[in-house]
């Protein structure tokens, strides 16, 4: 996993990533989302993302995963945890979550694929995700970011 050099983004640009998803997602299916915003639709249909749900901790070796995202791959992945019945908030968040990555930190991941030199994977292993979201982490800059994408995708001012 490569560690992104995220930029400050101002809240209100966040907001208005998250009201333009909603709006391509209205202007897509011929209707205005309403809470609960249909976020794997948005995942799928509007990303075009393959959304998986597996046992990430196992996958990844890391003990308090929640979701991650393949970049390069157009995969996002949510821990089978998230399954469990009182986590349908948990998981539409973390969906989200990922998403607000999709939208406000793949393009960095793009650019920095051009100036950097190009890691390979091991022959026949699945590449690493861009971005792992953990429960327990320090929030670094682009999961505040992300956060508050999901927020304001969830729960828009409207």
């Amino acid at each position: 996993m490569l560690q992104l050099n995220v930029p400050f983004i101002k809240g209100s640009e966040i907001e208005h990533a998250a009201t333009e998803t909603l709006r391509r997602y209205a202007k897509a299916t011929g209707t205005l989302p309403r809470p609960p915003i249909p976020i794997d639709g948005i995942i799928e249909s509007l990303f075009g993302l393959t959304l998986e749900v597996e046992d990430l901790k196992a996958r990844l070796g890391v003990g308090d995963v929640l979701g991650a995202t393949w970049f390069d791959e157009q995969i996002v992945r949510v821990d089978t945890s998230l399954e469990a019945e009182g986590k349908e908030g948990r998981f539409a968040f973390t969906l989200a979550h990922e998403g607000g990555h999709w939208t406000l930190h793949r393009p960095l991941w793009e650019a920095e694929k051009v100036t950097r030199p190009l890691f390979a994977g091991a022959p026949g292993k699945d590449p690493p995700p861009a971005i792992v979201c953990r429960a327990s982490q320090a929030k670094a800059r682009a999961e505040v970011q992300a956060d508050q994408y999901a927020a304001a995708l969830l729960m828009p001012a409207s």
